[in-house]
């Protein structure tokens, strides 16, 4: 299954990463 969604998961982890950078961003 992982394999599959290889490429969507890999974006779904990359938008979840830019949202806490900018969530720690406003933070400090």
């Amino acid at each position: 299954m992982a394999k599959k969604l290889d490429r969507p998961v890999l974006l779904d982890i990359g938008a979840i990463w830019c949202h806490w950078c900018h969530v720690m961003d406003e933070e400090t």
